[in-house]
């Protein structure tokens, strides 16, 4: 029992030895029930390890609910972090210096290991994953201490995170004999016209990791970009780790229009992000941040934006039935970022020739400001529209609920954006409407 969560089970254990290292034997727990204080009750079938560290090679099993593995060969658990970290301070000095001399210790750590995570939705509920397992994952892969080797693989044919399927999902990292530590990641992401490729490759030595971070589209047109950094990781005065990230130039293809990533800056240290500099250009239009982020209200982040085309946002965010459009320039303003209750807010975002479900709505005005009570983007919007008029939308987008509010009050307004809400039993809607009308629901009603 743990501040009123109740945990019964049965539990069964056969060891000889005196240590885990050295154990051999097995251990049975079965019939796991797990109860929180509001009553809500989770139950596992049970867990089975057994251990065989009499002979050579080691080898431990572990069989469970949710996860199924093995490790064999070698083991010394007591000095396998600080044995891992003395191997990464080749990499790292200035981080991890002070273990180097574990790197050459007698540490007999050398296994290999592979355990399939397939969780019960019963179990992904209590640990809370941000993500749901649909397919088996497998991690495993090689530490060997006394080789100097660190080998390790992870892969998730399937997650589902929200209503998005995030297919082919792997990542590997390899410490070489020349004192390189070796990164690749890849996954696929859906978004609403088609599927995104992500793929990062880094390489860290001498207190440095270079990356590329780079996705592309599987569309008719060319989106794709990379991202190109390079950080150097120290320690400050208190010894905590600090990163210098310098943005590389490189390219980023919107809708076959070749955008530039200009040299910028980052600097990371007492739970300080400085931004220095990040801009993003394409002929006269740009996106540019500046500043700070950190819990101090007084440290602020500014993005700036002119005449970006809003399609290609909302495209991305693939969110059904709340798709704007038209070209936004304004300034955003955010603090707060790290603590529970962040700033977010855009007081002058005007939008010209504004689109709402493809619909041309008119030229817009928006106030705009992160709800943190209702966890909502609150927006407040004047439409100026080309027969003269002027309509009014107030309301909110609650994007944990998937819902939006909106009280709308059209003065001759273009009545085209409601054909997704209507497609039920008509094909088109056209015509103006003057009047006073409510927009509410999930982005699927």
């Amino acid at each position: 029992r743990n501040n009123d969560n109740i945990v019964s089970l049965k539990m069964k254990a056969s060891f000889a030895g005196n240590k885990f290292d050295n154990a051999t034997g097995s251990l049975d727990v079965s019939d796991v029930t797990y109860e929180l204080p509001s009553g809500k009750t989770y139950n596992l079938k049970g867990l089975n390890l057994v251990a065989n560290n009499a002979g050579t090679p080691q080898k431990i099993t572990l069989n469970s609910d949710f996860v199924q593995g093995t490790l064999e060969g070698k083991f010394d658990f007591a000095t396998l972090i600080p044995s891992v970290k003395g191997i990464l301070a080749s990499v790292f000095p200035d981080v991890f210096g002070q273990f180097a001399k574990y790197a050459n210790s007698r540490s007999a750590n050398n296994f290999k290991f592979k355990f399939n995570l397939d969780p019960t939705d019963e179990f992904a509920s209590l640990v809370k994953l941000p993500f749901k397992i649909l397919y088996k994952t497998t991690v495993s892969g090689q530490i060997d201490v006394p080789g100097n080797k660190i080998d390790v693989s992870f892969a998730a044919p399937y997650l589902l995170q929200g209503k998005n399927i995030i297919e082919g999902t792997s990542a590997h990292v390899m410490y070489d004999s020349e004192s390189q530590l070796h990164i690749t990641a890849n996954t696929l992401f859906p978004s609403k016209n088609g599927k995104i490729a992500i793929h990062l490759n880094a390489l860290g030595v001498n207190n440095r990791i270079d990356s590329n971070i780079g996705w592309k589209y599987n569309r008719e047109h060319d989106f794709h970009g990379n991202i190109i950094t390079s950080a150097l990781l120290s320690r400050d005065e208190n010894k905590s780790i600090q990163a210098h990230v310098d943005i590389n130039p490189s390219e980023i293809v919107v809708n076959d229009t070749v955008w530039n990533v200009q040299q910028g800056s980052l600097d990371y240290a007492h739970r300080l992000l400085q931004v220095d500099s990040l801009h993003i250009t394409h002929d006269k239009q740009f996106i540019s941040v500046l500043g700070k982020v950190s819990k101090d209200p007084s440290d602020e982040l500014t993005l700036q934006i002119k005449d970006i085309n809003l399609d290609y946002i909302f495209e991305t965010l693939n969110i059904s039935n709340v798709k704007f459009g038209g070209h936004g320039t304004g300034t955003f303003f955010a603090s707060s970022l790290l603590s529970k209750n962040p700033r977010l807010e855009t007081p002058d975002l005007h939008i010209d020739s504004m689109k709402y479900n493809d619909a041309l709505m008119g030229d817009a005005d928006i106030q705009s400001h992160w709800d943190n009570e209702n966890k909502a983007v609150a927006i407040n919007c004047d439409l100026s529209q080309g027969n003269g008029r002027h309509s009014r939308i107030d309301g909110a987008i609650f994007p944990s609920r998937d819902s939006l509010y909106f009280d709308f009050k059209p003065d001759g307004a273009n009545v085209e954006f409601m054909k997704p809400f209507m497609a039920a039993f008509t094909s088109d809607v056209k015509g103006l409407a003057s009047g006073h009308a409510v927009l509410l629901g999930n982005f699927h009603d």
